[in-house]
C-alpha cells in the first residue's frame, strides 16, 4: 500500500534509478499483489507518464520518445495488463525491435555530458580518409564509441567546426561521402557550409543529394538551412521540394504537444516538425520574392494551413496571417 502510494502521488518517481531500474523494479514486485482498482490507476498512470524530448538532439530524440514507458509496461506480468496496456506494449514493441530491456542492475550512473567519440584536437589531424572511415564506424546517433562514448550526433558537431574552418576542404570531402551517412551528418555539411559563408550552391548539393531519400529525418534541418538563403533566391527545384513537404499527411512531430505537460506547446510542435520547418521556410522564400510581402502563392499556403487538420500547422498559418493582417 505504501508503494503504490509512493508511486502514484509524483510521476517522477517513475523515472528512479539508471534506466529506472528502481521504479520498475519497485512496480514489478507490487504489482500483482494489488487490486483491480489499484491496477488499473497505476497502469493509467504508467500509460499517461513521458519523458520531455531533448532538443539538442532533434529528431534522433523523436525517435526515442516512449521508450520510458515503454520500460515500465515491460515491468508488469504481460498477463496482468489490461488489453489497452498490452497493444501500447505491442506498439513500443514494433517501434523498437531491436532494443531488448534488461532486467539486471545497469553498471551504474554517470553523470555529465556524452562527448564525441573523436575529441576535437584529435580531429584537426585527420584526414579525408579518416573522416569518411568515422562516419563509416559512427552510424548511429548515441553510444557508438563504448560504455559512455558518443555517437554520431556528438560527432557531427566536431565536424560541423572543422567545415566552418575549411569549408573548401570539406567541400571536396562532402563530393566523396557515400549516401548513407548518419543524418546528423548531412545536417553539419549544410550547417557547417551555410555558417561559414560558402557558396550557396554547395548547401544545395546537400539539400538534393539527401531531401529525398526514404527515412532520413532531415527535412527540418534542411529547411532551415535553405531559410537562411532566402534572400539570395532560392533554385525553383528546391522550392518545389518543399511544397511538395508541405502537401502530405500530418506527421507525428506536429502532435508532440499533446503528449503531456513536459512535451511543448504547439508552437514548438510547429517549429520543430518537418511540414512546419517547410511551411516557414516558404513563406520567408516567398517574402522575397514579393516586394509587397505577398502574393498568391503565400495566400494559397496560408488557405491550405488553415484546412488542415494538423494544429501546429494552423498555428503557423495564424502567425503568417500577423504578419499580413494589413493586406
Amino acid at each position: 500500500e505504501d508503494a503504490f502510494n509512493f508511486l502514484i502521488t509524483d510521476q517522477r518517481r517513475y523515472g528512479l534509478g539508471e534506466e529506472q531500474f528502481d521504479s520498475r523494479r519497485l512496480i514489478s514486485a507490487i504489482f500483482p499483489f494489488l487490486s483491480s482498482e489499484q491496477k488499473e490507476l497505476l497502469e493509467s498512470n504508467i500509460l499517461q507518464f513521458s519523458w520531455p524530448v531533448y532538443k539538442e538532439l532533434g529528431l534522433h530524440g523523436l525517435r526515442w520518445s516512449g521508450f520510458e514507458q515503454y520500460r515500465l509496461l515491460h515491468s508488469i506480468p504481460v498477463e496482468l495488463l489490461s488489453l489497452k496496456a498490452k497493444k501500447r506494449l505491442a506498439e513500443w514493441q514494433r517501434k523498437f525491435p531491436d532494443t531488448p530491456i534488461s532486467d539486471k542492475p545497469p553498471m551504474g550512473t554517470r553523470g555529465g555530458f556524452v562527448p564525441s567519440p573523436i575529441p576535437n584536437e584529435h580531429a584537426k589531424k585527420m584526414s579525408n580518409k579518416n573522416w569518411l572511415q568515422a562516419m563509416g564506424k559512427y552510424k548511429t546517433g548515441i553510444n557508438q564509441a563504448g560504455p559512455f562514448g558518443g555517437g554520431a550526433h556528438q560527432l557531427s558537431g566536431v565536424l560541423l567546426n572543422e567545415i566552418k574552418n575549411d569549408p573548401e576542404r570539406f567541400h571536396k570531402l562532402f563530393k566523396e561521402v557515400p549516401g548513407d551517412i548518419h543524418d546528423s551528418y548531412v545536417s553539419a555539411f549544410a550547417n557547417g557550409f551555410i555558417e561559414s559563408n560558402s557558396p550557396s550552391d554547395w548547401v544545395y548539393e546537400v539539400f538534393r543529394r539527401y531531401a529525398q531519400q526514404d527515412n532520413r529525418h532531415v527535412k527540418r534541418d534542411l529547411s532551415y538551412a535553405v531559410q537562411k538563403l532566402a534572400k539570395h533566391g532560392v533554385p525553383e527545384d528546391i522550392v518545389l521540394t518543399l511544397f511538395s513537404w508541405i502537401y502530405t499527411s500530418e506527421g507525428e512531430d506536429e502532435s508532440w504537444w499533446s503528449k503531456g505537460d513536459t512535451n511543448g506547446d504547439i508552437y514548438n510542435s510547429y517549429l520543430n516538425s518537418d511540414r512546419g520547418a517547410a511551411f516557414n521556410t516558404l513563406m520567408r522564400i516567398l517574402d522575397e520574392k514579393s516586394i509587397s510581402g505577398v502574393s498568391e502563392e503565400k495566400w494559397q499556403l496560408v488557405e491550405f494551413a488553415s484546412l488542415d487538420n494538423s494544429f501546429a500547422l494552423r498555428l503557423g498559418a495564424i502567425e503568417e496571417l500577423t504578419y499580413l493582417i494589413h493586406h
